[in-house]
């Protein structure tokens, strides 16, 4: 127990009452290190294949006894099983009600164009703005979660998304630039919690599990678009026939209260959720398992202040600006996050075709939207 939660690369998990499977990618040292003590067993069995040991391990009663102990009383199994339904659920959560403060304003644009006489290319320039600005927060998004933390990238983005909704249907002589600038305001915080959320799904489940986590994850987007106009449809019915129907002018300010008091009853949920399962936990521990894979030598994550940052390069110097390839024949001098994205892009492949080829999926998902 001890080995496994000095080494960064192993993992152990019962796999059966009466055994426990201890997989990873450790080094050299830590196994030899581990094979020595485990030959030393006469229980153990241990397979080295290359860096990567493989143990099977059939105890007596006593010894079984002790190792489920030890894991179980310090973050093992159970507590780790807890960990991942906690913060998937937290991020699932979060996001749905991300969703029900963007999509009031398609099901309130008509009432809001007749109310305020606002025209087609007006309503037009207020999604462009939301959009935009959402591409913007989106890229920033992942910079905060890096500088300053998950848990404050969360409750800050969702926080102005939650006030700004609430703003954008109180505001008191709504005009068409005050409208887009509070628009644009909500689009830029909503962007943010999208990779902050992905980078928790990703160092809670592993780069092995991403693919079923993140498509499970965005079922939240789908369910929280559909919730969304349901809510903003019977607030403004609701709106409608407690005025006898005399007058549909400003129906359309009840279509955002309600998503806005639900995020920021949510926000607090989803920080008190991360402050206890993820801030306070060190996702290198074997203390608490997690699916992990053998990265390749230019795929490696190095710490830097507290947080784990990608960097695709060993011989890349990102606090000094200055980035290189893989063989070090070709370097970059600038700014340590532009130098970081260069680096992604160039080593990254298909990036730029994945790129483009989701432009042109949300071109076509936008057109039919907000039309």
């Amino acid at each position: 127990i001890g080995l496994l939660r000095k080494d960064l690369g192993l993992t152990c998990r019962l796999a059966a009452p009466w055994r426990c499977r201890v997989t990873g990618a450790a080094s050299s040292s830590s196994s030899s290190r581990l094979s020595h003590q485990l030959h030393a067993d006469e229980g153990g069995e241990c397979r080295m294949r290359g860096r990567h040991c493989e143990h099977k391990y059939e105890a007596t009663m006593m010894s079984q006894t002790t190792i489920c102990a030890a894991m179980r009383g310090d973050g093992g199994v159970d507590k780790a099983r807890r960990r991942r339904i906690m913060l998937f659920f937290a991020c699932w959560i979060g996001y749905l009600a991300v969703y029900l403060c963007r999509k009031p304003f398609a099901v309130a644009k008509a009432n809001l164009a007749a109310s305020l006489e606002i025209s087609s290319p007006g309503l037009s320039f207020i999604d462009t703005a939301f959009l935009a600005s959402y591409s913007i927060g989106a890229f920033v998004g992942g910079r905060l979660g890096d500088k300053i933390g998950v848990r404050r990238t969360l409750v800050f983005s969702m926080g102005i998304c939650a006030l700004s909704t609430y703003i954008f249907a109180l505001v008191p002589s709504p005009s068409l630039p005050l409208l887009a600038i509070i628009w644009a305001v909500n689009g830029l915080a909503q962007g943010c919690p999208y990779p902050v959320f992905l980078k928790v799904l990703s160092d809670t489940f592993g780069d092995e599990n991403m693919s079923m986590t993140a498509g499970l994850w965005s079922t939240s987007s789908y369910l929280g678009g559909a919730m969304g106009n349901a809510i903003a449809s019977a607030m403004m019915n609701h709106r409608m026939a407690m005025s006898g129907g005399k007058t549909v002018e400003n129906v359309w300010r009840a279509a955002f209260v309600p998503g806005s008091m639900v995020l920021m009853c949510t926000t607090a949920f989803v920080a008190r959720i991360i402050h206890l399962y993820y801030d306070k936990k060190d996702f290198s521990s074997a203390s608490l398992p997690a699916p992990t894979t053998a990265r390749p030598y230019s795929a490696v994550k190095r710490k830097t202040s507290d947080s784990i940052v990608p960097v695709l390069s060993l011989s890349d110097d990102v606090d000094s600006g200055t980035v290189c390839d893989d063989g070090g024949s070709t370097c970059a001098t600038g700014d340590g996050g532009v130098v970081l994205i260069i680096n992604i892009i160039r080593n990254t492949p298909y990036l730029l075709s994945i790129s483009a080829s989701y432009f042109l999926v949300k071109l076509v998902r936008y057109r039919l939207l907000m039309w």
